[in-house]
């Protein structure tokens, strides 16, 4: 994959049974040039299997990186420090992006 515009930094603490709304929100953008960093703040539910099945689906556009937990705010600068993009996006991890979100 050429470098994203976009790298959308999620990061998440036990919300598995939320997570897969706010990474397909991201899959649905009217606009492909994006990459998902999801940072796994000590997360101890099966947000580890989820991930590896979207690394399967999105392949390069997908990291997945687990820390123990230290909190959202130094699990968003794990996720810059990995980000690939010309521009950052945030997105928690029980939320999710309208499909023209990137686009507008």
């Amino acid at each position: 994959m050429s470098r994203p515009i976009v790298s959308i930094v999620i990061p998440t603490f036990n919300r598995c049974h939320l997570l897969t709304r706010a990474l397909d929100s991201v899959r649905s953008q009217s606009v492909s040039q994006w990459e998902i960093v999801l940072i796994d703040d000590g997360s101890t539910d099966s947000t580890p299997l989820l991930a590896t099945h979207y690394a399967k689906i999105l392949g390069d556009r997908f990291q997945y990186h687990y820390q123990d937990n230290a909190g959202a705010c130094a699990a968003r600068n794990v996720g810059m420090a990995h980000a690939r993009g010309e521009f950052i996006a945030f997105l928690d991890s029980d939320d999710e992006f309208l499909p023209t979100k990137l686009e507008r």
